[in-house]
C-alpha cells in the first residue's frame, strides 16, 4: 500500500523541527556562531536517511524525488559547508536543549491546546509534508 500525499500547505508541528534546524543554520551563517548546528544537521540527516529507506517501500516516486531534493538543500548542503568546523560539547548540549524545547512545544500544542495534528505524522496513512516540499510539489507536479 502506497501512502497518499495530502495536498495542503499547512505544516503540522511534527515537521517543524527541520525548519528550526534550517533557521539555526541561517543564523550561524549570518554570524551568530556561539553554537554550531552541525550536530543537529547530522542527526537530522541520519533520521531522514532512515525515513527515505521507509519511503522507498511505501511512498510515491514523486515524493521520494522531492524528499531527496529538499533534504539535499536543508541538510546535505549545510553539512558540506560546515564540514571543517568542530562539534563541541556545548553544541551538543544546545542541540539537546533545542530538541527538548521542540518536544515541549508539540506536547503543549497537543495536550494543552488540543491540536491533534501535533503528533500527526506518527499514526497516519497519509503523508503531510512541510511547506518547502509542498511548494516544490506544486511547482513541478501540478
Amino acid at each position: 500500500m502506497k501512502l497518499q500525499l495530502i495536498d495542503s500547505s499547512y505544516t503540522p508541528p511534527n515537521l517543524v523541527f527541520s525548519y528550526w534546524i534550517l533557521a539555526f543554520v541561517m543564523f550561524y551563517f549570518l554570524g551568530f556562531k556561539k553554537y554550531n548546528p552541525l550536530f543537529l544537521l547530522i542527526i537530522g540527516l541520519i533520521h531522514n536517511i532512515i525515513l527515505l529507506i521507509i519511503y522507498l517501500f511505501i511512498a510515491p516516486v514523486k515524493l521520494i524525488i522531492i524528499f531527496i531534493f529538499v533534504n539535499t538543500i536543508i541538510k546535505v548542503l549545510p553539512i558540506y559547508l560546515l564540514r571543517n568546523t568542530m562539534i563541541q560539547m556545548k553544541d551538543i548540549y544546545f542541540s539537546l536543549c533545542l530538541f527538548l524545547f521542540f518536544l515541549s512545544y508539540i506536547s503543549i500544542l497537543y495536550f494543552v491546546f488540543g491540536n491533534k495534528n501535533a503528533y500527526h505524522g506518527l499514526y497516519t496513512k497519509n503523508i503531510q509534508v512541510g511547506f518547502l516540499t509542498y511548494w516544490i510539489n506544486k511547482l513541478f507536479y501540478k
